[in-house]
């Protein structure tokens, strides 16, 4: 009885202490504690990424060859023609990145003279349109043990991720509170983007997300220009990125369209341009499709709901591909009418923007922990303006690191001694919580059937050796942990997209919300009035 009254006094006051954190985030907070804040989360990232063994190899290929062929001026080595000659294993690139990333990195190469202790191959050496460029380039990187400093370069990337999330957190009521400074560090342990590194190197997936959200900050702040010239550059970075395009394009006032449009034009021309006249249909297959291997001659990993359709050629591109941007403009243009012409409060549109990312999620063919950084970012983003993070989107969380975990055991590159435990022991944490959890609702009354579900899902999926082996009780399919994860975020998503589709008075952000694509300023009252975003915090 002690031990339940006990709980029952801490749970009469979570509410106040809530109430206090939230109070505190919402206080303004000086440049000097805004920059500690940044540069600690930055330390918080880079520790975290090495703790699960750093920057791995993986699908390094992709991007470190244009890399350096960038770093040496070899434009036309970006996109080589595919000599006779490959790398082994993972130094063969199978399919290669948009230019935006090899330009950064080419950059920030060249300015950290990587390699370049080792002459670079000549003209002679790499051949006609540089034929024999992979193998040469292979050869060189061994001799100037540059593939280590290269790969490094991609912890850059977390600078520009954090950079577009605070810019579009600052075009909002969120700036300069102590929200900026909880922003970076939740962002900093947010499971999908540190694996964007030590999880087969994607980090220009994480560029292309800054540019993403930078561009819808830009839009907040009336900015039509700069946004498409963000919106442009996200689309040069990675593809996926036309998905948020393609929403915000459908949401934004139609006056402002054309200086989209014009900015989004001339960031693509001025960056994929000069590789499309060089590399001529090698450039622009990747300028369109990027590394994706969807509708190619080269088989998908597979594994979820579309890839067991047994679908392949031009019926799966349109599948994966296609489909994702009809149901992301649908979606944008549904929101678009339920609202009257009325904007979306911040909240909202990043609520719109996750959603188009998730469409990706649906119909992929592939499905890797890496993908789901940009809709984790978005939804954080979204927790951030609302004023809270959400017990679901922690669940969310907690079932992302059962399945996909972030210790990746079969990469040699980035091993660490330790990683085996981990990666054994990530499953028991997660369960353990939500034990915890299960146990502190039951004390209190609380329904606990989904908690109940929850626990036991990770329980029999999990792959732990809680129960005296290395393999999960329950040993689900691919797809169906797509199902689990993905629909889970879907409702996530939804949850907070359903205030917004509201009318006739039902939103009171209405008599403060403006068009988009004029001035807005800072969006919602100030005075806390009862909004979605005020209105969900804890009570």
């Amino acid at each position: 009885m002690r031990v339940r009254s006990l709980l029952a006094r801490v749970g009469r006051t979570r509410p106040s202490l809530a109430r206090r954190v939230v109070s505190w985030l919402d206080q303004p907070v000086g440049p000097l504690t805004r920059v500690i804040g940044w540069v600690g989360s930055t330390i918080l990232f880079l520790l975290v990424a090495t703790a699960l063994g750093g920057p791995t190899e993986g699908d390094s290929s992709e991007v470190v060859y244009g890399t350096w062929a960038v770093q040496h001026g070899r434009l036309s080595c970006v996109y080589p023609v595919a000599g006779p000659h490959h790398p082994m294993a993972l130094a063969n690139p199978f399919a290669l990145a948009a230019p935006l990333y090899p330009l950064v990195s080419g950059l920030v190469a060249a300015v950290l003279r990587i390699g370049h202790a080792v002459d670079f191959p000549s003209s002679r050496t790499l051949g006609p349109s540089c034929a024999n460029g992979f193998a040469a380039l292979f050869r060189w990187s061994v001799r100037a043990s540059a593939i280590e400093p290269t790969v490094r370069i991609g912890f850059v990337m977390w600078l520009a991720l954090l950079a577009g999330v605070l810019y579009l957190v600052r075009s909002t009521e969120r700036r300069g509170t102590g929200w900026e400074v909880a922003t970076g560090f939740a962002l900093a342990v947010t499971p999908p983007v540190v694996m964007c590194l030590t999880y087969y190197f994607h980090p220009q997936d994480l560029l292309a997300m800054a540019l993403v959200l930078a561009g819808t900050g830009a839009v907040l702040r009336g900015r039509p220009l700069t946004a498409g010239v963000l919106f442009g550059l996200a689309l040069t970075a990675q593809q996926f990125a036309i998905l948020a395009a393609l929403a915000v394009i459908v949401l934004i006032d139609r006056r402002s369209l054309g200086r989209l449009f014009v900015g989004a034009a001339t960031a693509v021309v001025v960056v994929d341009g000069p590789f499309v006249a060089l590399s001529g249909l090698r450039a622009l297959k990747t300028v369109l499709l990027g590394s994706s291997r969807v509708g190619s001659a080269i088989t998908p990993h597979g594994g979820t709901v579309v890839f067991s359709l047994g679908l392949t050629g031009i019926p799966s591109f349109v599948v994966s591909r296609v489909v994702p941007l009809v149901v992301a403009a649908a979606l944008a243009a549904w929101v678009r009418r339920a609202r009257g012409g009325q904007a979306l409060p911040p909240a909202g549109l990043v609520t719109v923007v996750a959603a188009a990312l998730l469409a990706r999620l649906v119909f992929e063919v592939n499905i890797f922990g890496y993908y789901l950084m940009a809709v984790f970012v978005a939804v954080l983003v979204v927790e951030v303006l609302r004023g809270q993070l959400g017990r679901d989107v922690i669940a969310l969380a907690g079932l992302f690191l059962v399945y996909f975990d972030p210790e990746h055991i079969a990469l040699v590159s980035n091993l660490t001694p330790y990683g085996l435990a981990v990666f054994y022991d990530i499953p028991i944490v997660i369960g353990a919580l939500g034990v915890v959890v299960f146990l502190y609702d039951a004390l209190r009354r609380r329904n606990v059937v989904l908690d109940a579900l929850w626990v036991a899902l990770v329980a029999l999926t999990g792959e732990d050796h809680l129960w005296g082996h290395y393999y999960p009780i329950w040993n689900l399919p691919e797809w169906a942990w797509q199902v689990i994860v993905v629909g889970y975020a879907l409702v996530v998503v939804a949850r907070r997209l359903a205030p917004y589709l509201g009318r006739g008075g039902e939103l009171e952000d209405e008599l403060h919300a403006q068009p988009l694509g004029v001035p807005l300023g800072l969006l919602g009252d100030p005075s806390g009035a009862a909004t979605p975003d005020a209105a969900d915090r804890p009570q």
